[in-house]
């Protein structure tokens, strides 16, 4: 993740805006993209910091890990619309490969439809997404 733009605001409710580059790797056994078995989703993510006077930091929506830094998770709309453009487009290849795993042994089937799952959390709803998530549901009873 980088900073892409730093907005600073002075006026009365002192506060930095900064535009990230986010990217997000999904790990779904799939050969569909550059990178086999990974689809990598890069988006934009724009976060407040707001300056508390009784503290004396900048806040913001996230947490801080132990050394203070601040855990921004690789999540925006930009993010979900690009993973939905990509189920879409990959549709009939990920019907294909959910297909082929329908026989395979139970730990196997569970750990691949975890890792689609992962992926299509991230993605709008649709009905692309529905059916996929049928067919997972139906490989699993």
């Amino acid at each position: 993740m980088t900073a892409d733009k730093v907005q600073f605001n002075a006026g009365g409710d002192m506060n930095v805006t900064v535009d990230y580059n986010i990217r997000k790797f999904y790990g779904v056994l799939i050969d569909i993209s550059n990178d086999p078995g990974i689809i990598e989703v890069e988006g934009t993510k724009k976060v407040l910091f707001k300056w508390d006077e009784d503290k004396d930091v900048f806040i913001s929506e996230y947490g801080q890990n132990g050394i203070g830094m601040f855990e921004i998770t690789p999540e925006s709309d930009d993010i979900r619309a690009k993973c939905t453009e990509f189920l879409k487009s990959k549709y009939y290849r990920f019907v294909e490969f959910i297909s082929l795993y329908n026989d395979e042994d139970e730990f196997s089937v569970k750990y691949i439809s975890e890792l689609l799952r992962d992926f299509l959390n991230s993605c709008n709803d649709c009905d692309e997404k529905s059916k996929l998530l049928e067919l997972i549901d139906d490989i699993n009873k």
